[in-house]
Order: C-alpha cells, then structure tokens, then sequence
C-alpha cells in the first residue's frame, strides 16, 4: 500500500484533525514505534480538547483519559530509540487516512474533521479503538450511534454532490455505449456529452430522447439544424418545442431513458 499524498489529503483536513496528525508523531516517539499507525492517531485524537470527536465520545460515556490508557495497555510500546526523520505511516494508519477521505467523499462533506477520523478508526473490528473501549466496558455500537447522528447533521457540499452525479451519469452513459464496431463518431460523443449536461442542468435523472434531440440541434456540425431545413422546416421552432418538453418535464423520472 502506498504512503498517502499529504498534499492532496491533508489539505482538507480542519484546523484539529490536521493537529491530530503531528500530535501523532509526538506519540510514535513516545511509544517507541518506528512508523504513525492507527494507535498513534486515536491516541493524539484524545489528546486534544473541545473536538468533534470528544464530544461524540461525551454522548457515548466514555472518558478519553480512561479510554487513551486503555489504547496504552492494549498496544503496549516498542524499542525505537531514534526517530527517523520523516515518519512513514503504517498499514492501519495509511488504512485510518484513506478511509477518513472516503467517508467525508460519500458525505459530501468539504472537510475533514475529527469526527470523520474516529469514523475511519472505529470500523476496524480489531482495531485500537474497538479494543480499548471493550477494555472500559464500552463497545463500537456505543460511540457509533451519537458519531452518525453528529455527522448526519453536517450540512452537504452542493458543489460535491452535483460532481458526484455528474460522473455517475457520465459512467452510466459510458456503459450503454456499444463496443466494438459500434464505436460512436466524434460529433456523436459530442452530442451525447451536450444531453447529458442538458438533463444535468435540467435535474433530470436520466438522458432521454429530447434531450439528444436538442443536443443533436445545437452540435457545431448542424447535422440536425441542416436537415429540418431541407425539410422546409424552421429549426428554431423545433428547438423551441424541444425545450418546451424539456421544461414540462421538470421531475426526474418524466425524461425517457436513452436506448
């Protein structure tokens, strides 16, 4: 498993889940270990005061001093006397990272906070954590109920969640194109880009035929806006009606799906 891009992730972690992640190295240091495992970020977790995650665990009863000695007593320490220069993270703690960013992804959710850390820690069923609150009498199912209810309650990002449809319907689109010798042309995958953004911007769930009907109309070859002409008749006026359609059919489910 590769190591995870500090750049690309950390940068949208919070203000406390970003201090979670230094304060860890203090703990690798401190448990003589050689690499920031998944220990190392609970551990800093409970570190910290006036958290999202201390006040998940508020909810739940448990004590994090309690809790951080039963993290000690479960993962013990190692014999690393130096600490190299630049920490690697382990398995479970690149596993801890990934999963984070995972989850706040699915949540539309823009940052990462401590919440989402202890989400990530918590759905290891070995894990430090699930280990540790077995020790003081706690368990996953505890923490777990007030941690979905406190993330839950976030506000979404719009912006993500409309990326997030607009690739699905691109991969959908994608999947109902033939192979082989039914490869489309260029001005085909045009078009069929244009009535997907068309249904997109319309918020309709599926591309149907009106929507690559006006995306036909508007293609920069004309095809469609020549071939209305040769037939006397306006293609303005077929552009119109076909918007016309496409308005009335405001909910999702009115558009056909494209064969």
């Amino acid at each position: 498993m590769t190591q995870p891009q500090a750049r690309n992730l950390f940068e949208v972690f919070d203000d406390k889940a970003r201090n979670v992640v230094q304060l860890a190295r203090e703990e690798v240091a401190r448990t003589k270990r050689g690499e920031v495992g998944a220990e190392h970020l609970l551990l800093a977790m409970l570190r910290q005061e006036d958290t999202p995650a201390l006040e998940v665990l508020a909810k739940a009863n448990v004590d994090p001093a309690k809790l951080a000695a039963a993290v000690d007593e479960v993962c013990g320490t190692g014999d690393v006397s130096e600490m190299p220069e630049q920490l690697p993270f382990s398995q479970s703690g690149q596993q801890v990272l990934q999963i984070t960013l995972q989850a706040a992804g699915q949540m539309f959710h823009p940052r990462i906070s401590t919440a989402h850390l202890l989400l990530a820690l918590i759905q290891d069923p070995q894990g430090p954590l699930a280990q540790a609150l077995a020790k003081i009498e706690s368990s996953q199912e505890a923490v777990g109920r007030p941690l979905m209810e406190h993330l839950q309650a976030q506000p979404a990002d719009e912006n993500m969640r409309q990326q997030a449809m607009a690739a699905q319907q691109a991969a959908a689109q994608k999947q109902r194109r033939p192979a082989g010798n039914g490869q489309f042309t260029e001005s085909a995958d045009r078009v069929l880009a244009d009535a997907t953004r068309i249904a997109r911007e319309l918020q309709h769930a599926q591309v149907g035929t009106v929507h690559l009907m006006l995306a036909l109309m508007q293609d920069q070859d004309r095809l469609g806006h020549n071939l209305f002409l040769k037939l006397g008749i306006r293609p303005e006026d077929v552009r119109q009606e076909l918007q016309t359609q496409l308005r009335a059919n405001s909910a999702p489910e009115a558009a056909p799906s494209a064969s």
